[in-house]
């Protein structure tokens, strides 16, 4: 069975994407449409609400401190990863010396 190739049309903060890819072609558009109604609705009820309580500054803002942490968590794993070659290779030359 042949696979359709995927069609995914992007949400917006709290509106997620839109799969398309097991959808009948001929309801695309009208599903498109509709996708980018309800994301200007999203968009002026996040407007409408005091700051404190809109997606971007708690979810989003969640999702920011996320990346960062696991970016950060990547460097230092990457440092971590280097002082362990570092510390055998330091051994293995300790070895070669005392076997003389």
């Amino acid at each position: 069975m042949k696979e359709r190739p995927t069609k995914i049309i992007k949400g917006y903060h709290g509106v997620m994407d839109l799969d398309l890819t097991h959808v009948d072609p001929n309801l695309h558009d009208v599903l498109i449409k509709e996708h980018k109604k309800d994301i200007e609705l999203y968009k002026i009820e996040q407007d409408n609400l005091p700051p404190n309580k809109r997606y971007e500054n708690n979810v989003g803002y969640v999702k920011k401190k996320l990346e960062l942490e696991n970016h950060m968590r990547a460097i230092r794993d990457g440092n971590e990863s280097k002082q362990l070659e570092r510390k055998k290779k330091m051994e293995e030359l300790c070895n070669i010396v005392e076997n003389r």
